[in-house]
């Protein structure tokens, strides 16, 4: 008897949530419209949302949302131009039977983690998988009066997900994951969905600063740094009197400059995250590329600083300089400054995976850098043998990175003749340097125009 009445009750609960959903309307047009790319077709469009008020309930909304995606898409309306605090509707495939099934989810305040609804105030009507494509109608009330969910006749800035990282089942509910790479775009104003009329403008401002910062960045470090850094290490024989210097320093200028704009637009494409530019930092990748992206900037900001401040080449504490501006931070910080734009190139390709399959923009990167290394290995041989020292770990330390204290390094490595060098072999070296030089710069120019356009197609 027990088992019956419960059985009647869960039927009368059932029966009387589902009389609350409304039929979908069939003849009026959506009021609000975002296509992407815009203009599209719904029937191709990479993501496409629709919103109309009911025809027959004008307390709720019609939405239709179709996209390309092979896990989930979704539409978040979050008070704040940033995933959190966002209410979630959402079309997920289930991971086993690939049927696509309406969620209504939350993102936690302060945070991006997203939660299934305790109570689902969604009404599905049609929803199909079909070429790699998810297509689903369904209404949800203006105001539910559920507090996980928003009133949606508020002002609101509008996300939109098509994301292919597959939905999980837990307690046997379908629940969203980590969108990954593929960032939800966010609408550049809010709207207001239940009175809205128009299409709803989306430009990816912040994708195309952060494409900004790494274009910026590659230019800076792997490009302009590296050639600076050579003309200081490799160059003087080629210009002498210290024109190897005036190149040297005019070329490390330039790239504090361009780094310190590429540093700067970063923070502004993540102006509306509750700490500027720290994006979210629970991921380790992001964590890693920030906190080495700002000691990086540290330490090339005050290297010229300290370069201004030098002693005299044949001061018996040169050595604190040589090891201080040359080794340390023009090395160390410029190979750790390597490292990072890798780690840059990681993310962006995670997030424009769309623009060449596979890994290609972190294999020309990987390739470019592995150049630098053995042109780096020719320079250490090169010196060694043009100074006739053994090619030993404490000799290349000593002589070539902390460099003696008596050096007298704006002074060219090779003399103008002496017993050890005929003329031939002199002229030998510096067509050497020439053409390592233009190898370095014809390389690095190649590396600098693959990787911007790649980088800057959308």
């Amino acid at each position: 008897m027990n088992t019956l009445a419960l059985f009647i009750f869960a039927l009368a609960s059932w029966s009387g949530a589902f009389s609350k959903c409304p039929r979908q309307s069939l003849s009026s047009a959506y009021r609000i419209i975002n296509a992407l790319p815009a203009g599209c077709d719904p029937s191709n469009c990479d993501y496409y949302l629709g919103i109309r008020t009911n025809d027959e309930d004008p307390q709720f909304l019609d939405f239709m949302m179709a996209g390309n995606a092979q896990g989930w898409i979704a539409i978040g309306f979050s008070p704040k131009h940033d995933m959190d605090d966002a209410d979630v509707l959402a079309c997920a495939l289930h991971p086993t039977t690939r049927i696509p099934e309406v969620l209504d989810a939350y993102n936690i305040p302060n945070d991006h983690d997203n939660i299934r609804d305790t109570i689902q105030n969604v009404c599905p009507h049609t929803a199909n998988f079909s070429n790699g494509r998810i297509t689903c109608f369904f209404s949800r009330a203006i105001n539910t009066g559920d507090p996980q969910d928003k009133d949606l006749n508020g002002d609101y800035y509008e996300q939109f997900a098509a994301v292919d990282n597959p939905a999980e089942v837990v307690s046997g509910n379908v629940i969203l994951t980590y969108h990954g790479s593929q960032t939800p775009l966010i609408s550049n104003s809010k709207v207001n969905p239940a009175s809205t009329n128009g299409s709803v403008s989306s430009s990816p401002l912040r994708v195309t600063l952060t494409r900004a910062h790494g274009i910026l960045m590659v230019v800076a470090w792997p490009v302009l740094a590296v050639i600076g850094i050579f003309f200081a290490a490799w160059m003087k024989p080629v210009l002498p009197n210290g024109w190897w210097f005036q190149v040297h320093r005019a070329i490390m200028l330039l790239s504090l400059f361009t780094a310190s704009v590429g540093f700067l637009v970063i923070f502004v494409a993540n102006k509306d995250y509750s700490i500027p530019g720290l994006i979210p930092l629970k991921r380790p990748l992001n964590i890693a590329h920030f906190v080495i992206g700002v000691l990086v900037m540290l330490f090339h900001s005050a290297n010229p600083i300290i370069a201004v401040f030098r002693c005299k080449p044949t001061a018996s504490r040169r050595w604190i300089f040589n090891v201080l501006h040359g080794t340390i931070i023009g090395f160390g910080i410029g190979t750790l400054a390597l490292a990072n734009c890798g780690l840059g190139v990681a993310l962006f390709e995670d997030i424009f995976a769309h623009i060449a399959g596979g890994h290609t923009l972190l294999w020309v990167y990987i390739g470019f850098v592995s150049f630098i290394f053995v042109l780096v290995a020719i320079v250490v041989i090169v010196k060694m043998k043009e100074k006739e020292k053994p090619l030993s770990m404490r000799s290349i330390v000593m002589k070539y990175f902390a460099k003696e204290s008596t050096e007298e390094v704006e002074a060219p490595l090779i003399e103008d003749k002496d017993s050890s060098q005929t003329p031939s072999k002199a002229q030998l070296a510096l067509a050497l340097r020439y053409g390592v030089m233009v190898a370095l710069v014809g390389v690095t120019g190649s590396m600098m125009v693959a990787m911007v356009l790649l980088l800057a197609i959308s």
